[in-house]
């Protein structure tokens, strides 16, 4: 079956495909996902770049990517060599959103392109999904719930939901992360608001 989704470049013989979703469950991926945290050694807060870089990756503010010109966007060239692709309209807590989101789809979906595709793939990850793409529909949410275990993990959260009294604003703050992220962690941990 042709494969829709890849497009190549002339620089490099190197064809880029969609992401891949590993069809985990949202529980075993945010196990995952703390698991790595652990591995990191990441605490609350912590900055995003340094860890973009250990893995072998570039962040760009403002420079645009993608067949619709996607400033939220990722493409992998290989292991440990990718671009984040990040806008310069935003906040910093929003940046860090995306990043973690993008990052997400490097970790996640790019050893899936591999086994897919062969060494010689790349990959490219936009903003910009349409409803009917359901596997990069199911990708999408994929990055968005290891980003949200990332920055936020659960035993973390739980334990701050307490302290800060269920305060969107101070865990927030807190977590460097948007509020709207705080909201839908809570949400997603059956946590009530104040």
């Amino acid at each position: 079956m042709p494969d829709s989704g890849a497009t190549s470049t002339s620089s490099v013989d190197r064809a880029y495909h969609r992401p891949i979703p590993v069809r985990v469950t949202k529980a075993g991926l945010q196990r995952d996902t703390l698991a790595f945290v652990r591995k990191q050694r990441l605490e609350a807060g912590f900055a995003i770049e340094p860890l973009v870089n250990r893995l072998g990756g570039r962040i760009k503010y403002g420079e645009l990517y993608g067949p619709s010109q996607s400033s939220e966007s990722l493409r992998v060239h290989g292991i440990e060599d990718f671009t984040i692709y990040v806008a310069t309209n935003t906040s910093p807590v929003r940046d860090r959103f995306t990043i973690a989101r993008e990052l997400a789809h490097y970790l996640l979906h790019y050893p899936m392109v591999l086994d897919a595709h062969g060494e010689d793939s790349g990959m490219f990850a936009t903003r910009s999904v349409k409803r009917h793409e359901t596997d990069q529909v199911r990708a999408d949410w994929e990055s968005t719930w290891f980003a949200n275990a990332l920055l936020m993990p659960e035993p973390d959260f739980k334990e701050q939901w307490d302290v800060a009294e269920r305060n969107l604003y101070r865990l927030a703050s807190y977590f460097a992360v948007p509020k709207s992220a705080v909201e839908v962690r809570a949400n997603s941990l059956k946590l009530a608001a104040a």
